[in-house]
């Protein structure tokens, strides 16, 4: 089937809105119509897996007598940890208020479980996850369906595949590659804000990219080297200024995955996840107020980190904390 493409013309006078709207209804490909043809294949078997789990999912929840999102979510919960099973440390939190849980990101294979974990200990929430473009592209055309078990997607444009696709396109796609990462971006945080509002759950990586260690050196969990991207410091202090960060907690949440797994699902193989402990909206405000002497940045984004990579470290994961 050939892959529908738009043209740079009409593709640069298109809102991130639109955009997003467009890949929902599968109208065309942005990576294709970029001249990313190979960024859009290597997520194509991932697609399809996932869109196999949802469709299996679906027909055995039909089965079921009763509510069918309800069906759905016990459903897939049940097939994901079968497929993808964890073991889950401590106690994943109830308050009364949304939760932003913030994870470390060394392979695909713990975004399905962390899904699973939303599906069976929040059924009665919705999740919010950023998908990397090439993801969100195989996706997209089934958001809908996510949505009926209460998984919401939103499209995002890391700085690791900004780079990738700099190496490919020309300065004139790169200029509507540079827009449409700002625009996902401030749709995110709005939605961020929505999530927060209604008490519900926001799930990120603030590597924002699969990264093998929660730091890039040892001088970076020391503290002496700057952290980037400043993702959990971002989301706060957009809460902050939307007046509903009092309205969450942020929890860090540690991901252990088998040793010598790839970079993928890693299917049928278990993974430990635990979580740490609560960050409170006052520790948070605080956080981000105070600002590291060794390198000038906001405090909240080292301390957050630190929090996992001290988790690791307890569950004889330190391989996980920065490169040896």
């Amino acid at each position: 089937m050939k892959v529908r493409k738009i043209s740079l013309k009409r593709l640069s006078g298109r809102s991130s809105k639109i955009v997003t709207i467009d890949l929902r209804s599968a109208r065309y490909s942005l990576l294709e119509s970029l001249g990313c043809t190979e960024m859009r294949k290597e997520m194509k078997k991932v697609g399809i897996a996932c869109r196999l789990i949802l469709w299996i999912s679906e027909h055995l929840a039909k089965l079921r007598s009763g509510d069918f999102g309800i069906n759905l979510r016990k459903t897939l919960g049940a097939i994901l940890n079968w497929g993808a099973p964890t073991n889950a440390s401590n106690v994943f939190p109830h308050p009364s208020k949304g939760l932003v849980f913030g994870f470390n990101h060394p392979t695909l294979g713990e975004i399905i479980r962390l899904i699973t974990v939303c599906a069976t200990e929040y059924p009665n929430r919705k999740y919010l996850f950023p998908v990397n473009i090439a993801w969100y592209e195989e996706l997209a055309p089934v958001a809908d369906r996510m949505e009926a078990f209460g998984l919401y997607i939103m499209p995002t444009i890391t700085p690791a595949t900004r780079d990738k696709i700099a190496k490919i396109v020309d300065e004139d796609r790169m200029k509507i590659v540079d827009r449409l990462a700002r625009d996902f971006n401030f749709d995110y945080l709005a939605a961020c804000t929505t999530f927060a509002e209604n008490h519900d759950i926001i799930m990120i990586a603030p590597s924002a990219t699969r990264q093998e260690t929660v730091f890039m050196s040892y001088s970076q969990y020391k503290g002496g080297v700057k952290i980037e991207p400043q993702t959990m410091t971002l989301i706060a202090m957009s809460l902050s200024r939307a007046r509903v960060l009092d309205e969450c907690f942020f929890i860090p949440v540690a991901v252990i995955p088998p040793r010598n797994c790839s970079r993928r699902l890693n299917l049928f193989k278990h993974y430990d996840i635990s979580t740490c402990n609560w960050i409170s909206p006052s520790n948070v405000k605080q956080l981000c107020k105070d600002k590291s002497k060794c390198t000038g940045q906001r405090r909240f984004e080292y301390y957050f980190l630190l929090m996992i990579a001290d988790e690791l470290i307890d569950k004889g994961a330190s391989r996980l904390v920065y490169p040896s």
